[in-house]
């Protein structure tokens, strides 16, 4: 897989998110992981708006702690964050952000974010820009630094949007 593959990529995940509005955060309850800093870099911000190369959006983990439909929405920053720092790594050959790439990875593999999230509350071109995600993520496994439980979870991503 090239780099012109992944930023097709990402240009299809800019598509497919480019009308989705801020989702309504009001009644997210503070966590760990939910918390003021990071309802600052969320709340108010349309997916695409959220600034992906700021401190607190690298620090944020909220992927597993929000709502699903809301999950959904912000899951486009933390997509193409990781393929913007996986296009880095593979040109420079050194990574530079790893809690993003990690909580990315986790969320994604998890399987209830896969029922509830994924399949549940993305439309069909979502799923698929998921799917070509995936399909990247597994093509870069090694990079990623992704494991096998985690790489066998993810390959159940591959089938999201065949039908578009």
């Amino acid at each position: 897989m090239v780099l012109s593959d992944i930023e097709a990529v990402e240009a299809a995940i800019r598509e497919t998110w480019s009308t989705v509005p801020a989702p309504d955060l009001a009644d997210v309850p503070h966590t760990d992981y939910w918390n003021d800093t990071t309802a600052r870099v969320f709340a108010g911000h349309a997916p695409l708006a959220v600034d992906i190369a700021s401190g607190d959006f690298s620090a944020a983990e909220p992927l597993l702690d929000l709502p699903a439909a809301a999950a959904a929405a912000y899951l486009a920053p933390f997509l193409l964050a990781l393929l913007k720092e996986l296009r880095f790594q593979l040109q420079f050959g050194i990574f530079t952000e790893i809690i993003t790439r990690a909580h990315t990875i986790s969320a994604l593999a998890d399987e209830q974010f896969q029922v509830d999230v994924v399949r549940g509350a993305l439309p069909p071109a979502a799923q698929n820009a998921v799917a070509r995600t995936a399909a990247v993520m597994i093509a870069h496994a090694e990079e990623l630094a992704i494991t096998p439980d985690n790489l066998a979870r993810l390959g159940r991503l591959l089938d999201l949007g065949r039908d578009l």
